[in-house]
């Protein structure tokens, strides 16, 4: 009864050594994007919810001014969906900062301005191209907002 006890211990050590050298892979691997660069922040998960922690780099100033500015920023993919906004943004259309990334710009464009909204997205990606147009914020209330598009450069990816 002994030997067989031992057995499953080895066994057990063997998986416990096994799912240790996976997980040692996958932290080595998050360490090298990090020095690599391919990573700019990193997202953790605690009892109060998720956390992210941007790393600072020479991008950090810039990203600062369009965060604390005090004007609206949103940058879209090429079909209109928000992949970024700043607080001011979110403070226009009165809707939380963490329900606005994922949805498209037209959520917010009042129904009369969707043509002029469309055709000012589809000149920004040849060029730049200005507008005013309104929102509705989340008490159906009107918003004027000068709109200015610029492509940014190809290798952001879906911009």
């Amino acid at each position: 009864m002994e030997k067989k006890e031992r057995i499953k211990t080895e066994k057990q050590l063997y998986l416990e050594n096994k799912e240790l050298r996976s997980r040692l892979a996958e932290a080595e691997e998050a360490l090298a994007a990090i020095r690599s660069g391919k990573v700019d922040a990193i997202l953790v998960s605690g009892d109060n919810g998720e956390k992210v922690f941007s790393l600072a780099s020479a991008e950090t100033p810039y990203r600062i001014i369009i965060e604390e500015m005090s004007e609206g920023a949103v940058i879209l993919s090429k079909d209109g969906l928000i992949l970024y906004c700043n607080n001011r943004f979110a403070e226009l259309v009165s809707v939380p900062l963490e329900q606005i990334a994922g949805s498209y710009f037209t959520r917010f464009v009042e129904e009369s301005y969707g043509s002029k909204y469309d055709a000012l997205l589809q000149a920004g990606l040849k060029g730049n191209s200005t507008g005013e147009i309104a929102c509705i914020d989340r008490g159906n209330n009107p918003v004027p907002l000068h709109l200015s598009f610029r492509r940014l450069h190809a290798d952001m990816p879906g911009t």
